[in-house]
């Protein structure tokens, strides 16, 4: 069983992504790893996928129960996607 503070990483598709402040941001549909760290696979409407990495900066909260993990992007982040 994952120890506090861990998850599977396959609990992590289908919740739903909000930022910090709560705002609806988009819905993990994959967590692939090429090498350098498990990245969250994050679609959004209308727009194209991007990946996060699943790291405690970029993730500092999962709610699996609840459905939803929060991210919280360095400024200017989705700027260069």
């Amino acid at each position: 069983a994952p120890g506090e503070g861990e998850s599977y990483i396959h609990d992590l598709v289908g919740l739903t992504v909000v930022t910090c402040d709560g705002s609806a941001f988009g819905k993990v549909v994959d967590v692939v790893n090429y090498g350098a760290g498990d990245l969250l696979d994050i679609a959004r409407p209308g727009e194209a996928n991007i990946f996060v990495p699943y790291a405690a900066a970029f993730v500092p909260e999962v709610d699996i129960a609840g459905g939803r993990l929060t991210i919280d992007l360095p400024e200017g982040y989705l700027d260069e996607k």
